[in-house]
């Protein structure tokens, strides 16, 4: 995107001179007009650029947080059936008939009887465990079957959820050292499975429901904002690290994420209701700023795009911020330049009062004045930056 002299250098007096000119003598500022103009669809190309780069297919929130829904939903089922099958094997090869003590998780439970009012869980697993304990003791098998079963009814209230994963631990650590080497490959995968989906709350979130509904506690079209916006920089990497693990869908989901930050960028710098004569909305450098500076100032920018991109999104904001932020100081009303001024002060110089004289005189000077504007306007549209430092180089 090529700057004007006055973007590029931030002079005061040239900025003054680009943006007043096409007020007061629009055919000769037009030059000036179409080049801003130019620039503004430079800005919003590169965003569609920046999109396309990042592989994304989909359109929309809804699409994007469908993508995602479906890439961990899959990897989670898939994960799942791994674990099944890996306590199917145990199962089969006996390694799941050994008798364990679980006295204390019999006293842990027992001890909850305040907290189990708010948290029925508590009592579901005492009631189930006492009835499979014989002395104190139980097989892995049927210490398996209460955890699935704490499982299923721990996601209903945040009281449940809570306890239901006290009780889990409990369990995990009676069952620490037990059983073959088949079930401990089994236990192996379900503490994978947990690291990955359950212990970490922003993709636990992504997966589950709204207590007591069927409904999801994230809606489709709040998933981008719930991954990316929301988050921190260790909920982005999670979610990244899932979605990556999970194959060409995970892949494709991610991809989906990096284009909706930059789609949601677009949008927000684009919701200015002026035009350009191109009837592009104008660019709200300020908007992009913001937008930048937040996922920035926990490093989400560079991890979701790496530093090379976001390196470049840095750049297109420095350079909407040149284009559409004169500097300090400046009126942007019809007050004029150096140059236009000396064209109003031929209309009331005493020459222009000379019968005959006048007029001649003041077209002449009129036409010499446009002639200087037009050169101005030029240097303004041809400024590079490039020559400049050539320049200083040699001490000119």
């Amino acid at each position: 995107i090529k700057l004007s002299k006055g973007q590029a250098t931030r002079d005061l007096g040239q900025q003054a001179f680009e943006g007043e000119t096409p007020k007061n003598y629009p055919e000769v500022g037009k030059p000036l007009v179409q080049a801003q103009a130019a620039r503004n669809e430079g800005i919003l190309q590169n965003f569609d650029s920046f999109v396309d780069a990042t592989g994304k297919e989909s359109y929309g929130l809804r699409a994007t947080g469908k993508i995602v829904d479906e890439a961990l939903v899959n990897a989670s089922n898939k994960a799942k059936k791994e674990i099944n099958d890996a306590y199917k094997l145990a199962r089969d090869a006996g390694e799941t008939a050994e008798l364990v003590d679980v006295t204390p998780v019999q006293k842990f439970l027992s001890g909850l009887e305040a907290e189990s009012i708010n948290a029925p869980i508590i009592k579901s697993a005492e009631v189930k465990l006492n009835s499979l304990a014989k002395n104190g003791k139980v097989s892995i098998n049927d210490l398996e079957e209460i955890r699935k079963m704490v499982n299923r009814l721990s996601g209903d209230t945040k009281s449940n959820m809570e306890y239901g994963r006290q009780i889990n631990q409990l369990i995990d650590s009676t069952t620490e050292n037990v059983g073959g080497q088949l079930y401990k490959d089994a236990r192996a995968l379900r503490a994978k499975y947990a690291r990955e989906f359950e212990n970490v709350g922003v993709v636990d979130k992504l997966l589950s429901k709204k207590p007591g509904t069927s409904d999801r506690s994230v809606a489709l079209e709040d998933v981008f904002a719930h991954s990316i916006l929301n988050g921190s920089l260790d909920d982005v990497r999670a979610i990244g690290r899932t979605l990556k693990k999970a194959g060409p869908e995970g892949e494709q989901a991610w991809k989906e994420l990096q284009g909706q930050t930059i789609e949601n960028m677009k949008s927000a710098v684009t919701k200015n209701i002026q035009r350009d004569q191109g009837g592009n909305p104008i660019v709200s450098p300020k908007q992009l700023d913001v937008m930048v500076k937040n996922l920035d100032s926990d490093g989400k920018l560079d991890y979701i795009f790496g530093k090379k991109g976001a390196q470049e999104i840095r750049d297109l904001r420095d350079t909407a911020i040149n284009v559409y932020s004169p500097v300090a100081g400046i009126n942007q009303s019809n007050t004029s330049s150096a140059l236009i001024q000396a064209l109003d002060r031929i209309k009331t110089s005493s020459l222009s009062k000379i019968p005959m004289a006048g007029p001649v005189y003041e077209f002449g000077a009129d036409i010499l004045e446009r002639r200087k504007l037009g050169k101005q306007v030029q240097e303004s549209l041809e400024f590079n930056p490039v020559d400049v430092a050539k320049e200083l180089r040699k001490g000119q």
